[in-house]
């Protein structure tokens, strides 16, 4: 069931853990707490911020996350699932994220084609992430 009341839905996202000893999730308020099934990810980025060097290339992509946080992205945690779906790995690479789609978006704006080698990649730093087709991204 998808939680579509706002401050609900930022009081979940606020409040989720996982138990490291059995996976599980759970959502602890207070001294109240609740197991919740997570279908796809307890965290998603819902937008992307790109701050850029003093060349004006990407330095770093900052996602902002559902439970109102900021993390730089970590460019090797990238991965394509089911349906291009886009993931990575947030909170220290603990959790996995799934990209909404206007983070999507706002990733794939920056992305460059490499006509002669059929790939996509991401410009960063002073090299790029290409992103493969079986979804492992090397940074080049």
């Amino acid at each position: 069931m998808e939680i579509t009341h706002e401050r609900t839905r930022r009081l979940f996202a606020k409040n989720i853990r996982r138990d490291p000893s059995t996976g599980r999730y759970y959502v602890r308020v207070g001294e109240q707490s609740a197991e919740v099934v997570v279908e796809d990810t307890p965290y998603t980025v819902r937008s992307v911020t790109v701050r850029e060097g003093p060349d004006g290339r990407p330095e770093d992509y900052i996602l902002h996350l559902n439970d109102e946080t900021q993390e730089t992205l970590a460019p090797e945690s990238l991965r394509i699932g089911p349906e291009n779906v886009l993931y990575c790995k947030v909170k220290e690479g603990a959790e996995r994220a799934r990209f909404l789609r206007a983070a999507y978006y706002q990733i794939c704006a920056g992305l460059e084609y490499d006509e002669t080698a059929d790939r996509y990649w991401l410009p960063w730093r002073d090299g790029r992430i290409t992103i493969e087709a079986d979804g492992r991204p090397r940074e080049e």
